[in-house]
């Protein structure tokens, strides 16, 4: 329960400063059984704009696609992703690590991006992208760097 009250006390920080966050973790959000992921109530990641389930190093869980939690979750509009080991999705995890860490935890890490980033999801295409803003990539043309995505 540790890493769920660390993830609570991340969101409420960042309810409190008015910044939603993209939220990624190893298993299945929401799982009571911690061997399977992160034992979240959805009352401590209200403020997630996307909820991110990654597999976990040796051991193949069930994603929550189905479940009570993550229909109660994409039901209020939070976005979901699921990135399978070995599939075709396209994560720069290396990207992600070199973000700033503004907070690191036994369980959790908060890292922050220096320019604003933006979510487009296809649910029916199965499609996701996570890139800088549009409004930073005119001001300061970097491409589109994709942190988070799926192949089409």
């Amino acid at each position: 329960m540790e890493a769920a009250e660390e993830v609570a006390t991340l969101d409420r920080q960042l309810r409190e400063a008015g910044r939603t966050y993209i939220l990624i973790g190893p298993g299945r959000w929401g799982s009571r059984d911690p061997w399977l992921g992160v034992p979240v109530d959805y009352s401590q990641i209200t403020n997630a704009s996307v909820i991110v389930e990654t597999e976990m190093p040796g051991l193949s869980v069930d994603f929550s696609f189905g479940s009570h939690f993550m229909r109660n979750v994409t039901g209020r509009g939070i976005g979901y992703l699921a990135i399978p080991d070995g599939g075709s999705s396209l994560v720069d995890w290396s990207h992600i690590a070199s973000l700033p860490r503004v907070a690191t935890l036994r369980y959790a890490t908060h890292s922050s991006s220096p320019v604003p980033l933006e979510v487009l999801m296809d649910g029916l295409g199965r499609r996701a992208l996570v890139r800088q803003s549009r409004q930073d990539r005119e001001a300061c043309p970097l491409g589109s760097f994709p942190v988070l995505g799926s192949a089409p």
